[in-house]
């Protein structure tokens, strides 16, 4: 979909997404009136993304599935319920509708945004194959260590895992450090996903 001046909504509607995500991500710096602000616009921006790939939904019940279709099904599927899992607790967080404790909610809302944040950067790296415009695999690998080791030192998986009821932030990390910490994290699992995605086309 274009506007009159050629101008791509599904790609303003991506990028605002992308920018929209890192700031969420950082919430313990942005305070929770701009998150809730951010969010519900996150809830719309999300919303519009679907309608305008409407026609992905329709496509679900054609014909014989490959490998790499069902790959991409799956990642969106689990994708489409955990952002729902997100919206549902962080409205209820909100007070907007409370149709559960605040405890569950709180703790479904962090492992629910963990799980969105990864699976986006894996839905990302379905559609945008950036390992093929990088000659030298040796810089993929390498930004990959990079993200492996902020996954780490960020302590990812315990949220993940459900293992922590608080988001754990240093008092030494400013809020650029930590979203670029975050953004390379990002950027891990789409690379990941267009070396996994490599690896089927060669089978």
């Amino acid at each position: 979909m274009r506007l009159e001046r050629g101008i791509d909504v599904r790609k303003v509607i991506d990028v605002g997404m992308m920018i929209l995500l890192l700031l969420l991500m950082a919430f313990p710096f942005t305070g929770q009136d701009i998150h809730i602000f951010l969010g519900i616009i996150m809830i719309v921006f999300f919303i519009i993304h679907h309608y305008l790939n409407r026609r992905w939904y329709l496509s679900l019940f054609k014909g014989k599935k490959t490998k790499i279709q069902i790959l991409f099904i799956t990642i969106n599927s689990l994708l489409l319920i955990s952002i729902f899992g997100v919206a549902l607790s962080g409205l209820t967080l909100a007070g907007y509708v409370p149709i559960m404790s605040y405890f569950l909610a709180r703790k479904m809302h962090l492992v629910c945004s963990y799980w969105s944040y990864l699976l986006m950067g894996l839905h990302v790296g379905l559609h945008l194959q950036v390992t093929k415009r990088i000659k030298n695999q040796i810089i993929v690998y390498g930004i990959m260590l990079i993200g492996i080791i902020l996954f780490t030192k960020n302590q990812i998986l315990i949220y993940l895992l459900n293992m922590s009821d608080f988001l754990y932030v240093s008092d030494r990390t400013n809020m650029i450090i930590y979203m670029f910490e975050y953004l390379m994290i990002f950027i891990l699992f789409v690379l990941l996903m267009n070396v996994i995605i490599k690896e089927m086309k060669k089978k």
